[in-house]
C-alpha cells in the first residue's frame, strides 16, 4: 500500500507538472512561453518597443524608433580619418586588419599617450553575419575630451570608449542601441540604452532561444555589428584560461589607461570599482612597452559593464552614477524580463553596475530581490520542499482539484488520474 501511494503521488505529480506547463504556455509568438512569474497574463512589449530610438540628446545620433534620437552622451574628439592604412580594398574579410601603434607608457600614471592608426577590421574570422568595411582611422590617446589622469569622468554611452591594442578595433561600453521587433526574432525587442546581457535574456524569453538570431549578438570574441566593435570580454585577444597569472593587456581606454583580461592571478578575479578598474600590480609587457608596477587599470568582466562603465577611478557605485544624469532620471526607469519571465527594474542609459551583492543595488539599478548571486542550492531545496507539499496536498484533494479544470484540460486530467489509478 505504501508503494502504491508513493507511485500514485509520483504519477500525479508528473501529470500536474505537465498540465501546469500546458496551461501556462500561452506567451510568445508561438504561444509556447510561460506566463511571467506571479502573473496569469502575457507581458506587453518592453518600454521603447519602437526600437532603437533612445532618449533625446543634444548633438546625439539620430536613429529609427521613437524619441529624439539615440543618446551618446559625451563623445571623444581625438579621432580623425587617415591615409596611412595599406589594407583598405574590398571588405574586411579581403583586406584583413591593419594597425600601427605609436604609444608611450608612463609608469607613474599607468597611462599611454600617442596614437593608434587602424582600418578597424577584426583581427579574427569569428565575426557573425557581416563582412564589415575598412575605415582608416587615427585615434589620439588620451583623447582630448578625457584629459584628466586618475580622475572620474563619464564615458560615451554609445560609440568608442577605447581600442584594442592588438588590432586597433573599436571597444564600446555595455549599452547598445536596442533592437526592434524582428531584428533578432519575431515577437522580441529591447529598448535602446540596455546592456547586451539583459537585452539577450529578454529576447530569449520572448522568442525562445531556438528562434534568436545570434548573428546579430556577440560573436565568440565579444564583438558584433558594423562598424565592428566589442562590448564584452575580448576573449580572442588573450588566454582566457590562464587564471594563474595576471591577464595580459588587451585594450586602451580613451583616457589612456590600459585594459586587461579578466584575471588578477592566482585563479582569482580582481575586485573592481563601478568603472571596471582598480589600482593594483600589472605585469611588464614588452610588446606594448608597459613596465611592471602598481597603477590604476581596467579589467574585462563576465558581467556588465563587461569592459567599461566610466573612466575611473571611482569610490562607489553612487560616484559612477553621479557622472551620468540619466542614472537618476525617472524617464529612463524601465523594466525587463529575465529568462524566467520575471520583471526586473532597469535604468536605461546608465552604464554603472555594482560588482558586489553587498551594494544597495546591483546591475544598473536592478532590484536586490532579483540578485542572481544568492544561495541557489538553498533556494532549490526550499522550492523542492514547497513543491512536494503542494503536490501531496493536490493529490489528497483530487476530486476537488479535478473540478478546477475545464474543457480539454479537464478531460486529459481525468484520463491521467484513471491511468495512474489503474497502474497502482
Amino acid at each position: 500500500a505504501k508503494h502504491a501511494m508513493a507511485n500514485r503521488v509520483v504519477l500525479c505529480a508528473l501529470l500536474l507538472t505537465a498540465l501546469a506547463a500546458l496551461a501556462a504556455a500561452q506567451c510568445g509568438p508561438d504561444e509556447d512561453r510561460p506566463y511571467p512569474e506571479g502573473t496569469t497574463t502575457c507581458p506587453d512589449g518592453p518600454p521603447g518597443d519602437g526600437g532603437m530610438g533612445g532618449p533625446p540628446a543634444d548633438g546625439g545620433m539620430g536613429g529609427p524608433g521613437g524619441g529624439g534620437g539615440m543618446n551618446v552622451g559625451v563623445s571623444g574628439t581625438g579621432s580623425a580619418s587617415s591615409t596611412a592604412c595599406t589594407a583598405t580594398d574590398g571588405d574586411c574579410s579581403a583586406a584583413g586588419n591593419f594597425v600601427q601603434r605609436d604609444l608611450t607608457y608612463d609608469a607613474s600614471t599607468g597611462r599611454m599617450s600617442g596614437t593608434i592608426i587602424s582600418n578597424l577590421c577584426p583581427t579574427h574570422d569569428k565575426v557573425n553575419g557581416r563582412a564589415n568595411t575598412p575605415s582608416c582611422t587615427e585615434q589620439t590617446f588620451p583623447d582630448p575630451a578625457f584629459p584628466a589622469a586618475n580622475s572620474p569622468q563619464q564615458a560615451p554611452l554609445l560609440g568608442r570608449v577605447g581600442m584594442t591594442l592588438n588590432g586597433g578595433e573599436n571597444i564600446y561600453g555595455p549599452l547598445d542601441a536596442g533592437f526592434t521587433d524582428g531584428q533578432i526574432c519575431t515577437g522580441g525587442s529591447c529598448a535602446g540604452g540596455s546592456d547586451l546581457e539583459v537585452c539577450e535574456n529578454q529576447l530569449v524569453y520572448q522568442c525562445g532561444q531556438e528562434n534568436v538570431n545570434y548573428d546579430m549578438l556577440m560573436d565568440d570574441c565579444g564583438g558584433h555589428a558594423e562598424p565592428y566593435h566589442y562590448h564584452t570580454d575580448l576573449a580572442c585577444d588573450y588566454d582566457v584560461t590562464a587564471s594563474a597569472e595576471h591577464s595580459t593587456a588587451v585594450g586602451l581606454a580613451l583616457d589612456g589607461h590600459v585594459m586587461y583580461g579578466k584575471w588578477e592571478g592566482g585563479g582569482e578575479m580582481p575586485s573592481l570599482d563601478a568603472c571596471n578598474g582598480h589600482t593594483g600590480p600589472v605585469p611588464a609587457d614588452d610588446k606594448y612597452g608597459i613596465a611592471a608596477g602598481e597603477v590604476y587599470h581596467y579589467h574585462s568582466t563576465d558581467t556588465p559593464p563587461f569592459l567599461m562603465g566610466c573612466y575611473g577611478p571611482v569610490d562607489s557605485l553612487a560616484a559612477c552614477k553621479s557622472l551620468y544624469a540619466e542614472c537618476a532620471d525617472d524617464q529612463y526607469a524601465s523594466t525587463f524580463l529575465d529568462l524566467s519571465g520575471t520583471s526586473i527594474n532597469y535604468q536605461l542609459w546608465c552604464p554603472c553596475y555594482a560588482h558586489s551583492d553587498t551594494d544597495d543595488e546591483n546591475e544598473s539599478g536592478r532590484d536586490a530581490d532579483h540578485d542572481e548571486n544568492g544561495d541557489d542550492e538553498k533556494d532549490e531545496e526550499l522550492d523542492n520542499a514547497v513543491a512536494a507539499e503542494v503536490v501531496v496536498s493536490m493529490v489528497v484533494s483530487l476530486p476537488y482539484t479535478v473540478e478546477a479544470f475545464t474543457g480539454e484540460v479537464e478531460e486529459s486530467f481525468k484520463e491521467g488520474v484513471a491511468a495512474a489509478a489503474a497502474t497502482t
